[in-house]
């Protein structure tokens, strides 16, 4: 990729779905399509959110807010715990976050942005998966929660995306199949042959939805989709999902600092010098004391 073209695409969005200032696709069509929906309008490939029993959530990733004083900091979202100090999240959060789930060929009119996607076979039909993702700790829009907010099935690959734009005006989708939960696990167990097939379904897939091929691009790399969404602003609708339907706290993020190993092969060295030095101290100790004895054993005898 370019210099220029990740130029492009590091200025293209604030956050997924920032297009004028408008709320992403998956809040504006949200009021008629969510679980909690008219079983006639609701998307049938969403699990029923009482059967979702956890939300996993990542702490070594955090989420940039501004508070009162408008300053930022980074912090990270915790379920609270209950009575029993279990930390299950409610129905009613796993159902304001299924509203943010998109499907199929929502992609072609999906707003600029950044999202995790899955291919997933449900009852023997593949079906596309994406969501927003707003920061480095993706709450409610990680691979696993993709995978749990929707029907039983086998994922067959999954990864990132950004929608951005090109220099004629054009939507660009720029994807990698990255996944530690998924993508992994597929490297161990299939064939080169069908690896590839796999990665290249989400082009063929986009393909099929009119999009032209020339205007999807694989990027083999993470920084690009995660490096940009660390530095964007958590959108307050957000933070309130989080904090009210959720009724998650915030904890100030402190990210540790990892220090460099020293050298541990002088020490490592002197200790292997003691020790053969009081290995030969004993064995000296050890020859004289037989000695000794025998000279005893010798003269008790005579």
């Amino acid at each position: 990729m370019s210099s220029k073209w990740a130029a492009t695409a590091a200025t293209a969005a604030a956050g997924a779905g920032a297009t004028d200032g408008e709320p992403p696709i998956a809040k504006r069509a949200k009021s008629g399509r969510g679980i909690d929906a008219t079983y006639a309008t609701r998307n049938p490939l969403l699990r029923n959110a009482e059967e979702v029993r956890s939300l996993v959530l990542k702490y070594r990733e955090a989420a940039l807010v501004e508070n009162a004083d408008s300053k930022f900091k980074y912090v990270t979202f915790n379920i609270r715990p209950n009575r029993t100090g279990v930390r299950n999240p409610s129905v009613k959060c796993i159902q304001e976050l299924q509203k943010y789930l998109l499907f199929d060929d929502e992609i072609v009119v999906a707003d600029y942005g950044h999202y995790t996607w899955l291919l997933k076979d449900i009852h023997g039909y593949p079906s596309f998966i994406f969501a927003p993702f707003y920061s480095g700790q993706e709450v409610g829009t990680l691979h696993k929660n993709l995978d749990d907010f929707t029907q039983e099935g086998e994922v067959l690959i999954a990864g990132e995306l950004q929608i951005t734009i090109n220099d004629i005006g054009e939507k660009r989708y720029i994807y990698n199949t990255l996944s530690g939960t998924y993508t992994v696990p597929l490297l161990r167990r299939l064939t080169a042959k069908n690896l590839e097939k796999r990665y290249r379904s989400l082009k063929d897939f986009l393909t099929t939805l009119g999009v032209r091929s020339e205007l999807i691009e694989q990027y083999p790399d993470k920084p690009l989709f995660t490096t940009i969404v660390k530095e964007k602003v958590l959108p307050s609708d957000m933070v309130k999902l989080y904090s009210d339907f959720c009724e998650m706290t915030m904890i100030d993020f402190a990210e540790k600092i990892k220090t460099p190993k020293k050298s541990r092969r002088g020490g490592a060295r002197r200790k292997t010098l003691r020790k053969r030095r009081h290995t030969k101290s004993n064995n000296s100790n050890n020859r004289t004391a037989r000695s000794t004895k025998t000279h005893r054993r010798v003269s008790i005898i005579v």
